[in-house]
């Protein structure tokens, strides 16, 4: 069938949902956030009452014509695997920060063992995380995640004793399909959250349901365990003044259980975003959080986080690509359901080196596995951005921005598409909209040097040095975006300087250098090729990809 007439958002904005005529659909997201929803609506009930209906009405991703196709008896492609499940959020049925933090580690532990389980693919926490707090048909949240079975649960607290009651539901019907109460005393924790998930397992698949014949770490205590969650949910919140809190978290685990490996690649891996962020040097960042993760694997060699600790800091700090991705590959070999492992393995290894089908190939696994991460549709809209298909990564970019208008990431990425696609006005919007949601200090640097670019391109220059990251206490992290900013404003012999610099320093940014378009101004320098060649990525050549390749 032919589509309708096609719906302008601005028209949408005004006509249907009662905008003034003044309504700008770029720092309005009302027409995007509804159209979601009609999307999540759409999708729950063509996997329910509609699901014989003769006609589907669809409504793509970044569009607003609706589109009316035969509806076909049975899903052929695009099915969940019968062995998918989504944990959703624990709940606690007090409303208090510790039986919070509590249930947010109930929940990624069920995650994390139900995800080394072979032969069953597990949505990830980040996309899980969408539903906390909300109650509603799981039938829904088994038609956004992907999932054929969805796991809740609740936890209520007597004072030590703990009583967590679990329900699988068949996704595709709502129906229960199981449930069961644990009852233990909280510095039991781990064992608990343990039988979940081998009885879980269980259901979903007789091989799955042996039990382990020891644990696979140490025993953390009631104090400890309540550190350890409290590092996570800290570090889950992603600004610079949480990550600090959740180094002191995940101290005090480590002084409390000095044998929980788990502790260990947690910190390594808050202080690589504190030094990628800004947050601290990142010489003494990336050199601690190797010493952390190698401990990890001292006590054990299966802790596949302290293989990704390992793999970010070899491509950030050491240059070391060979040995970068001998790291991913090995955490992903430990834990292959991992997205955030398949992220930056994508992003941090193999987009440096210009690998651009298998960092979009590897990218898209992580996205089916956490379809609502924002981190992970960030560094998907990245690859499209590197690969040149702009339209696409603008795509995904909005997309990430309808789930949240307050994602920094989500505003810068947007702001780089619409400069090179030549809207630095809309940019330098998008770059205000982030700078006002990005808490202070994190992010600001590639904030307000995006924002010089832009401005350039607007015939702003002056406004534009008010903008370049100050020489004053530079950090080295500013190093590569100070660089990109003063060859856009024709200061190249400064730019080259600078990013030399940021070679010497280590700037963690500097790799970027590689496939990003806004450095293509710097390619047809010598000093260019000399510099990339210092970061070890000389024999990697740019070599754009048709967009049929990708995703």
């Amino acid at each position: 069938m032919e589509p309708v007439r096609k719906s302008n958002e601005y028209l949408l904005g005004v006509e249907a949902l009662g905008r003034s005529p003044s309504f700008d659909p770029r720092f309005d997201s009302v027409v995007r956030v509804n159209a979601t929803h009609v999307r999540r609506k759409l999708a729950e009930y063509y996997t329910g009452a509609g699901a014989t209906d003769p006609v589907r009405i669809e409504l793509p991703r970044g569009a607003y014509t609706p589109v009316f196709a035969w509806n076909s008896p049975v899903p052929e492609i695009g099915s969940p695997p019968e062995a998918s499940i989504a944990v959703l959020p624990c709940t606690p049925f007090e409303s208090n920060v510790p039986d919070q933090s509590f249930c947010d580690g109930v929940t990624e532990e069920l995650i994390d063992v139900l995800a080394r389980q072979p032969g069953i693919r597990v949505v990830a926490r980040t996309s899980a995380w969408a539903f906390k707090g909300k109650t509603g048909d799981v039938r829904e949240a088994g038609a956004i995640l992907g999932v054929r079975i969805i796991l809740e649960s609740s936890l209520r607290r007597d004072g030590p004793r703990l009583r967590i009651a679990a329900r699988l539901s068949d996704a595709s019907t709502g129906f229960a399909l199981w449930s069961r109460n644990f009852d233990a005393e909280s510095d039991d924790t781990l064992a608990v959250q343990e039988r979940i998930a081998h009885a879980i397992a269980g259901e979903i698949g007789p091989k799955l349901a042996r039990p382990r014949t020891k644990p696979d770490r140490p025993r953390l205590n009631g104090a400890a365990y309540e550190e350890w969650s409290l590092a996570k949910f800290r570090f889950n919140k992603h600004t610079n003044d949480d990550f600090r809190k959740a180094v002191s978290a995940f101290e005090k685990t480590i002084a409390m259980a000095p044998d929980f490996a788990p502790a260990y690649s947690g910190l390594g891996e808050v202080l690589v975003h504190l030094g990628l962020w800004g947050g601290m040097p990142p010489a003494s960042a990336m050199k601690r959080a190797e010493r952390l993760a190698r401990r990890a694997l001292e006590l054990d060699p299966a802790d596949a986080p302290a293989h990704q600790v390992i793999g970010m800091i070899q491509a950030l700090f050491y240059w070391n690509w060979k040995a970068s991705e001998t790291s991913f590959q090995e955490s992903l070999r430990i834990a292959p359901g991992s997205a955030a492992v398949k992220s930056a393995y994508a992003m941090i290894c193999l987009l440096p080196l210009c690998r651009l089908e298998e960092a979009a190939s590897t990218m898209g696994e992580a996205v089916r596995l956490e379809p609502l991460s924002l981190p992970i549709l960030a560094n998907c809209a990245n690859v499209w951005y590197s690969a040149r298909q702009f339209g696409k990564a603008e795509e995904r970019c909005r997309y990430a921005l309808d789930l949240d208008s307050r994602f920094v990431r989500g505003w810068s990425n947007l702001a780089r598409i619409l400069i090179v696609t030549g809207r630095p006005a809309e940019a330098i919007g998008a770059l205000k909209r982030g700078l006002s949601s990005a808490p202070e200090g994190t992010f600001h640097k590639a904030l307000e040097a995006t924002m010089a670019i832009a401005l350039v391109h607007a015939d702003r220059r002056e406004e534009a040095r008010a903008y370049l990251p100050r020489t004053d206490n530079l950090s080295p992290d500013a190093l590569y975006w100070r660089g990109l900013a003063l060859a856009w404003m024709g200061e190249t012999e400064a730019a080259f300087a600078t990013l030399d610099l940021a070679s010497v320093e280590r700037d963690p940014w500097l790799p970027r250098l590689a496939c990003e378009p806004l450095a293509d101004i710097l390619k047809s320098d010598r000093r260019y090729e000399a510099l990339v060649r210092r970061i070890n990525l000389a024999n990697n050549p740019l070599r754009i990809v048709p967009e049929s390749r990708f995703l």
